[in-house]
This record gives C-alpha cells, sequence and structure tokens, in this order.
C-alpha cells in the first residue's frame, strides 16, 4: 500500500509535453526500465549518474510501498553507435581486441 503522506510522484512525459502523475498500471505495482552500466571498461561518472539515478527512483517507489519490477540492461554489448558504424567498430569488440582477450571475458570482467 502506498504511503499517504508522501507527495505525488510526477515526471514530464516528453509524449505529451506535460509534466504527470506517475500513477502504477497496477495496483501497488511499478515495472521500470533502464540502462545499466558500460561493461567494456571501468565506471565513469557520465554513466554512473544513469543508473544511480535509475536506483534511486526504484528506492523512492520502495519506500512508498510500492512493488517494483525493474529491468536493466547492460549497454553496449552488441550495441554500435553511429561512430563506430562508420568505422565498423564495436566498442566491446574494441576493447576485447586491445587486451587480447574475448568480448565475452571483457564484459564478465565489468558486470
Amino acid at each position: 500500500m502506498e504511503r499517504s503522506h508522501a507527495p505525488k510522484m510526477k515526471i514530464y512525459n516528453t509524449l505529451t509535453r506535460r509534466i504527470e502523475e506517475i500513477v502504477p498500471m497496477e495496483d501497488d505495482k511499478i515495472k521500470m526500465y533502464s540502462c545499466g552500466p558500460t561493461v567494456y571498461r571501468f565506471i565513469h561518472i557520465g554513466n554512473l549518474r544513469t543508473f544511480t539515478m535509475a536506483d534511486w527512483i526504484r528506492r523512492t517507489f520502495e519506500y512508498r510501498g510500492l512493488q517494483v519490477v525493474h529491468i536493466k540492461n547492460i549497454t553496449d554489448v552488441g550495441h554500435m553507435r553511429q561512430e563506430m558504424l562508420d568505422r565498423g567498430e564495436d566498442k566491446l569488440v574494441a576493447q576485447a581486441r586491445q587486451e587480447g582477450k574475448t568480448s565475452q571475458d571483457i564484459a564478465q570482467f565489468y558486470t
């Protein structure tokens, strides 16, 4: 059950271009998706912010008494940004080649 004393949580909806109250689609249950860590090098402040904020939001929902299903991807596994596509190079593959390891070795080490 949601804590009644807590103020309503709101978020900017880019689709409607309005600030809207966050309302669970199921009673007392929130589902959320966010980007997780990049796994081809050590973490830096840029990618730390992304999943730290998602964790803070998840904990806020839990504090409010909601059950949270949080799906977090592992970023840059097989993902190629445009500049990498132009060179035909994947960050994970490039790091593996640089270290003389497999992509799987790199992903497991940094996960």
